[in-house]
């Protein structure tokens, strides 16, 4: 087949529109539409209408002038032309015998018919007559001659292979024989072959059929001793050789690797898929990109690769692909086999390939590429990297120019050759797919993933259609990309009602649901509602379920209900948990369960248990000590045990520290660094400056950052606390920067380090990765800068300023050694005492 860009000849890319102009100038009483739907229907196949639109191009008389050339199609269009009233295209006829009949052969560059192609020389007598056999070795026999018969070919084999082998019984040589010749003539044929070269059983085979092949590894397996099981022909290797080259047998390894070159577009060794009109080689990727490829489907309406053509129209695969349900990755999407119980979608098909372990690297991944010798490379390993054409830099290559410049990912992004004019809104910029761009692609994929089995969409998801339709596009796109968002989507649409936190509670995975909540919670579509506190809810209701004795669970939940979710839900009322809250009580709940099942394996319960049995629970893990306390505390005060106890353990303070030299070194980096992100260089300056929490952080919210005049305050505490420049600019830049979530059209600022999912603060650990990769560490920092202020300040006035509890404060004073420490403490608890 040949190719060729976009500037190629017409019969490349329309070549029904090619063959129907020359048929219409030949027959201009036919309907256009009638002779295009003629033409699809007698060449269905894309390559058969390319060949037969290049010769009709090149000679419009072989519909007219009976000359048997050119390809079998214009035989084929001819008749169904006349059927339909054509009256000046003619037949072809045979070449030899100038009779009007099917012209199945050739001779040369013309056409015969079958009756005129049989005639040849006889094998046997060598006269030139109608061949009726063929002998053993496919040679011509006329019917006089009769056909060739070895009597009792079975019998003629089983010789043979007794000679070659005589200590294997008969009966074992009788079954591999018919195992791996199953037809009568082809034990003709095999015997015929092991007569002429008896050296096919002994290590010659690649030379044979594939039945002298499979009978070596058959023999082998019974254990024969002189049969040798052919190498490939190639590489040497012992292989199952089921393919041809060079009229030789070899492996499928070394098949592939003769059909390898390096594309004329990408310039990866791949198979060669087709050839440009120069006769450049384009593999199956670059073939697919061709502007000659592409084409109109007939049922969406939309200019794209075709995948099928079977139903003389072609289809895109959207529309080819039945929608199902991946039997892989769950996805409701176009996928193969969607008729059975296993249909699976392409991109699972390509990662089901088995791995291979890469020629460059080691590792055992999905093959990407291969070297020109056949070895596999891997998709990291292969990727092409040369100076791009605009910046210079040598980067992977993201696309080529028609005249073979390179172009790298951000270059080819900024580049104006980009960018192209949506098909639905007109707007002119990088288009997304199909020739939408990333708006109306945004739109469709939403509408896509919302819907149920019959394309509607349910009015109850109308308002998450919104509001998944609200902010950047492209990160829409990329989110409802992923397998674990659609198939997330496709559960939602597959239900039925309002959305509620309950109904996303059911779904799964958590964390695509989680980004789902934040984004319905920003746009008003749910109310707002504790996370932390609706995860401990139901991680308690799993963990519940799991206890198996009535009594057990009857503590353990008792104990959750009235000594923790009771309290966290009224603190919840003014201040949302934090995950850190939420990690000890599933620590201390979990720690409650251990015990109980202890007990419960020693023949003892809570009621009767005594201290010898806490002592020797405690002996198997330390670490249980500071989780199982409050649960017997709670058991002993509402008498559910006797009056045993756990020894409580001393709170660890200020255990690690950093060198104050380090620490003012990181000051004044995070001042005057630009190179920094502002949001990091504010972060790190409240924990080397002021010892507040990463917790405490990542809740600050702009308020807490006032301006009076040329006075900027911080409010961490209940006393505020003055910045002094250049700390009051950097605090102030960072309160006034406007916030673009890509999930919302807000510009408000509502946390001062605001979150990746909407309306919601930075998590801790993320806070804490970037601290440390700038070599913060907040446990040490924390405890340097209290330290260093506990012996500056009293303290009462570190309490009020930093916000930290009074006996922390009383604590780092007294590790310091501060003069006057305790007194103002105790002047700071009577002043309490009197106001309240």
């Amino acid at each position: 087949m040949t190719m060729q860009g976009s500037d190629g000849p017409r019969y490349m890319s329309e070549p029904v529109g090619v063959v129907t102009d020359i048929v219409l100038s030949i027959e201009p009483g036919l309907d256009r539409d009638l002779v295009t739907d003629i033409v699809r229907t007698v060449v269905p196949r894309r390559p058969r209408q390319r060949e037969l639109a290049q010769a009709l191009n090149g000679d419009p008389d072989l519909l007219t002038s009976a000359r048997p050339e050119g390809p079998r199609a214009v035989e084929r269009l001819i008749p169904a032309l006349q059927d339909q009233g054509a009256r000046h295209v003619v037949l072809p006829q045979c070449a030899h015998c100038g009779k009007t009949r099917p012209l199945l052969s050739r001779d040369g560059d013309t056409r015969i018919c079958k009756r005129c192609d049989s005639r040849r020389p006889c094998s046997a007598c060598g006269k030139t007559r109608i061949i009726a056999y063929r002998d053993c070795l496919g040679r011509p026999r006329c019917r006089p001659c009769g056909p060739e018969e070895i009597a009792a070919p079975v019998e003629a084999l089983l010789e043979i292979l007794c000679g070659l082998e005589p200590g294997l019984p008969r009966e074992v040589l009788m079954e591999a024989v018919h195992e791996a010749i199953p037809r009568s003539s082809q034990l003709h044929q095999t015997v015929a072959a092991l007569r002429s070269k008896p050296a096919l059983l002994t290590g010659q085979g690649a030379q044979g059929s594939l039945r002298v092949v499979r009978l070596t590894e058959a023999l082998v397996e019974r254990g024969a001793t002189c049969v040798v099981v052919p190498p490939c022909s190639v590489c040497g290797n012992v292989k199952p050789l089921r393919f041809v080259l060079n009229k030789v047998r070899c492996c499928k390894s070394c098949y592939e690797g003769s059909r390898r070159e390096n594309c004329s577009v990408c310039g990866h060794h791949r198979q060669i898929s087709a050839r440009t009109a120069e006769g450049l080689p384009l593999c199956r990727y670059c073939l697919s990109k061709q502007p000659s490829e592409l084409d109109t489907c007939g049922s969406c309406g939309r200019n794209g690769r075709v995948a099928s053509r079977a139903t003389g129209q072609p289809l895109c695969r959207d529309c080819y692909l039945p929608v199902a349900v991946c039997s892989v990755c769950g996805e409701s999407k176009p996928c193969h086999f969607g008729d059975t119980a296993s249909p699976r979608c392409p991109a699972c098909s390509r990662k089901l390939a088995p791995p291979e372990l890469c020629s460059r690297c080691g590792r055992k991944r999905p093959v990407h590429v291969r070297t020109p010798d056949g070895q596999a490379i891997c998709e990291p390993c292969g990727e092409i990297r040369e100076p791009c054409h605009t910046c210079g830099k040598t980067r992977r290559v993201q696309t080529r120019m028609p005249t073979g410049e390179p172009f790298c990912g951000p270059c080819w992004r900024k580049s104006p050759l980009s960018f192209r004019e949506c098909d639905r809104c007109g707007s002119h910029e990088r288009l997304f797919h199909h020739g939408l761009c990333n708006s109306c692609a945004r739109a469709e994929a939403v509408q896509d993933a919302l819907s149920d089995c019959d394309g509607e969409l349910r009015p109850d998801l109308s308002d998450v259609a919104t509001a998944l339709t609200t902010g950047d596009p492209l990160t829409t796109l990329q989110w409802i990309a992923l397998p674990s968002s659609r198939s997330m989507l496709a559960e939602l649409a597959g239900g039925t009602g309002q959305v509620s936190h309950q109904v996303l509670d059911s779904l799964q995975p958590e964390r695509a649901v989680r980004h789902l909540r934040a984004i319905l919670v920003a746009h008003g579509v749910l109310p707002a509602r504790d996370e932390q506190l609706a995860t401990l809810e139901r991680w308690l209701t799993s963990t519940f379920s799991g206890i198996t004795a009535i009594e057990d669970r009857r503590l353990v939940q008792s104990f959750a209900t009235w000594h923790h979710l009771r309290r966290l839900r009224q603190a919840s009322k003014t201040r949302q948990i934090t995950h850190p809250q939420v990690v000890q009580v599933r620590r201390e709940i979990q720690a409650a369960i251990d015990l109980l099942t202890w007990l419960t394996g020693h023949d003892r319960t809570l009621a009767n248990c005594n201290q010898g049995d806490i002592d020797l629970w405690l002996d198997g893990s330390r670490s249980k000590r500071a989780f199982g306390r409050n649960f017997l505390l709670w058991a002993r005060r509402h008498r559910h045990c006797a009056p045993v106890e756990i020894p409580a353990v001393p709170p660890r303070r200020g255990t690690t520290f950093i060198d104050q030299d380090a620490r003012w070194e990181l000051i004044r980096r995070l001042l005057h660094d630009e190179v920094i992100d502002i949001a990091d260089r504010v972060a790190g300056l409240l924990v080397l400056l002021f010892a507040q929490p990463l917790t405490r952080v990542v809740r600050m919210t702009p308020n807490e950052i006032v301006s009076s005049g040329e006075v900027v305050t911080l409010v961490l505490g209940s006393e505020p606390v003055v910045l002094p420049p250049p700390l009051d600019a950097l605090f102030l830049r960072l309160r006034d920067q406007p916030v673009q979530h890509p999930r919302t059209d807000e510009t408000d600022r509502k946390w001062l380090f605001p979150g990746g999912s909407p309306d919601t603060p930075l998590s801790v650990q993320r806070l804490m990765s970037r601290l440390h990769a700038l070599g913060i560490h907040s446990r040490p920092a924390r405890n340097t800068t209290l330290r260093d202020r506990a012996s500056e300040l009293p303290a009462v006035v570190l309490s009020k300023l930093l916000g930290v509890h009074i006996r922390t404060a009383v604590h780092w004073s007294r590790t310091t050694g501060t003069p006057g420490a305790e007194y103002a403490a105790e002047l700071a608890r009577r002043g309490a005492f009197r106001k309240s």
